[in-house]
């Protein structure tokens, strides 16, 4: 059941599960809704639960901060009968509309989420799924034919948004102790998203590639964990020519996994090390070739134009030069690969030395 109450905005409280003291408001919106209630008084729909004599606020922290600071003493608000998971639904709901642009409070609240769902009782084996935290908070939405996803990031026709995989990802590397939780700070939630996952594919490049390796096991996780190091100081750097502006997020990805491979070759060559320059980064980038001509989606357009020319009978003059500027396009492609096959095909200069093999 819910009511309509005049507050005494002394007696609110914020939601237990929001941490003001680690992530606190945003002051551009809080000067802002200052604003708008000295002109039109403050709108209603913030939203709380009775407890003792106190009330805890659900919904509209920004909105009851600014009242606050704006000089009233009482406020209307919709008092509730709430469970904690509820508040904790509402937080998810509210902070996805305050704070989008600011990672860090999203991470928090995928914490509490993740935390509260994993609390015994409350999840098979205290080890929810990544749909079933994002569900709760409301960051979700429909898929259709997602073959990259995991099974964990889907349930009942619905998958985690790309707010809850970016927090996913942080808090996964947070835990592993990989990055920090200042590094995060400033970010966006696609910037964070790019980034994270820049750190992941490179690290999991770097285990796939020790489990296939025939060094002993010892030398192998002694050059996973200096591989990762390089790739958190490389990733530091990207960050940080991100956030001024220096590289754009789609190019996130590909920075870090550069900027580490420059890394990796320049501490090989001061420790003279005997392993091939190119052992970790070399398998990464033959599968990025790869990819372009067996399953991305560029190669479903290029199957699906073929049928049209194979069947359809083009008679405009238009089709006839967009088909013809695509062919254009492929032959350039063709000759920027063909240049770089020449280099690494024939090489300046031999870097191997051969043994000889002898027979007995």
């Amino acid at each position: 059941m819910a009511q309509i109450e005049l507050v005494d905005i002394s007696t609110i409280d914020p939601n237990p599960l929001r941490r003001l003291a680690v992530y606190p408001y945003n002051q551009a919106k809080l000067e802002a809704l200052q604003r708008s209630i000295e002109g039109v008084g403050l709108w209603e729909g913030v939203i709380g639960r009775r407890v003792g004599n106190r009330i805890q606020l659900a919904f509209g922290h920004h909105r009851t901060e600014a009242a606050r600071r704006t000089g009233l003493t009482s406020i209307s608000m919709i008092i509730r009968d709430l469970s904690d998971e509820e508040m904790l639904m509402f937080l998810g709901r509210e902070n996805l509309e305050d704070y989008n642009a600011d990672f860090l409070v999203m991470l928090e609240t995928w914490e509490a989420a993740t935390e509260y769902c994993g609390a015994p009782g409350r999840a098979v084996k205290n080890s929810p799924q990544l749909v079933d935290v994002a569900n709760l908070l409301g960051w979700t939405r429909p898929y259709s034919s997602d073959h990259g996803r995991k099974e964990e990031e889907k349930h009942q026709g619905m998958r985690i948004n790309d707010t809850a995989e970016a927090c996913n990802i942080a808090a996964n590397l947070l835990k592993s102790k990989d990055i920090n939780r200042d590094d995060l700070q400033g970010m966006t939630v696609r910037q964070a998203r790019e980034w994270c996952a820049g750190i992941t594919e490179e690290h999991e490049m770097l285990e796939n590639l020790g489990k296939i390796s025939s060094l002993p096991k010892e030398e192998v996780e002694k050059q996973v964990k200096e591989g990762k190091k390089t790739t958190s100081k490389a990733a530091k750097g990207v960050a940080k020519d991100m956030k001024e502006g220096k590289i754009s997020t789609k190019d996130v990805r590909g920075e870090i996994s550069g900027r580490s491979f420059g890394l990796a070759r320049k501490a090989r060559n001061k420790k003279k090390s005997e392993h091939a320059l190119l052992d970790t980064h070399g398998p990464k980038i033959i599968a990025s070739i790869n990819k372009i001509i067996k399953d991305d989606k560029l190669f479903d357009k290029f199957t699906q134009l073929k049928k049209a020319i194979d069947t359809e009978q083009f008679t405009d003059e238009k089709d006839f030069e967009m088909l013809q500027r695509i062919g254009d396009e492929c032959g350039y492609a063709s000759t920027r690969f063909g240049k770089w096959e020449m280099i690494f095909t024939k090489p300046k200069h031999q870097v191997v030395k051969l043994k000889a093999i002898t027979k007995e």
